[in-house]
């Protein structure tokens, strides 16, 4: 199995659960929300539901074609992608709490993966992208202390730049391990 393919699926399934709720309703990137705010509306629910399930599959299924260190924080990046599903967060001060701890932790758990990915890589491109992905996650937390108004915006180029640095990383990966055609 090729964990860069799975985690094209992954970023597949987001991208596509994510558009059908925007084509119900746009208000997740209004006034401040998160991409949760889809997760929160029974119209909207199913789809976001069921692209976050199957981001969260495949980041498991990549992990499965990996080791160590990268494929422990896949799989961590996976419960945590389940964990803040079943939170939400307008549900009551507990689940507040639960959905605001997994998203903060599933951000770091993506940025040390990124890192490690770059390290490890060392390629011009990459750095490019975690640089993206520092700057996205510095507009969602602003967003979140209030400061910027980009929540869903901030977060929806975080996952992105973290999906196409992990996918270029471990194509790169595949591709140095590959056996030449003889």
């Amino acid at each position: 199995m090729n964990a860069a393919r799975q985690l094209v699926y992954a970023q597949a399934a987001f991208l596509a659960g994510l558009v059908a709720c925007v084509l119900v309703t746009g208000e997740g990137f209004t006034d401040n929300h998160g991409l949760s705010f889809y997760g929160e509306h029974l119209d909207t629910l199913a789809p976001y539901a069921a692209g976050t399930l199957c981001c969260a599959w495949f980041l498991w299924r990549a992990a499965a074609a990996l080791a160590g260190a990268v494929a422990d924080g896949l799989r961590a990046a996976s419960a945590l992608l389940v964990v803040d599903l079943l939170s939400p967060p307008n549900l009551g001060t507990l689940l507040f709490w639960v959905h605001v701890a997994s998203g903060s932790l599933l951000f770091l758990v993506e940025l040390a993966l990124a890192a490690l990915l770059v390290v490890r890589a060392q390629r011009p491109g990459l750095v490019a992208l975690l640089g993206a992905q520092l700057l996205a996650g510095f507009t969602a937390m602003f967003s979140q202390l209030h400061v910027v108004p980009l929540l869903s915006w901030g977060i929806l180029l975080y996952q992105l730049a973290f999906g196409a640095l992990a996918i270029a990383a471990l194509r790169e990966r595949a591709a140095d391990v590959q056996p030449a055609l003889s």
